[in-house]
């Protein structure tokens, strides 16, 4: 599986290395992890992969999951910035708050989906996986 590179500066959003690395590689690479964790559970079409992709203070979300058994959906989000200025700065950052919100609960989803599919299949725990399920545990233990 190819991995993504990134750069200190946001060249902007048609520079050549955002368009090959987001719109080319990106999607293999989430597809790849689909295609890897799918095995793992009986429940495809609930699972799905978050990536956030960070250039400065601008960001957005590729969402991967498997629509049908042979298709696999990649979905981009618009851009999610923080503005530098104190006058836009409420405005800006409680969509980027918001969004992280969201993914953080599609991730849960995502874990628990996996986690319930090994405890079925009576299979161990994610290997490697022991610091997200303390964070699962210790962020309910605060709700």
């Amino acid at each position: 599986m190819k991995s993504c590179l990134t750069r200190k500066a946001y060249d902007g959003d048609q520079a050549t290395k955002r368009l090959e690395e987001g719109y080319v590689k990106l999607p293999k690479c989430l597809r790849g992890m689909l295609d890897n964790i799918l095995p793992k559970c009986d429940d495809n079409k609930k699972l799905q992969i978050i990536n956030f992709i960070h250039s400065g203070i601008q960001s957005y979300i590729m969402r991967a999951d498997r629509a049908t058994k042979y298709i696999t959906r990649i979905q981009k989000s618009r851009n999610y910035y923080i503005s530098s200025g104190i006058s836009q700065f409420g405005a800006t950052v409680l969509p980027a708050i918001y969004i992280s919100w969201a993914i953080k609960d599609i991730v849960r989803n995502t874990y628990n989906i996996i986690q319930e599919s090994n405890t079925h299949s009576n299979n161990s725990n994610i290997p490697g996986s022991e610091w997200l399920t303390q964070y699962w545990e210790d962020s309910e233990k605060e709700e």
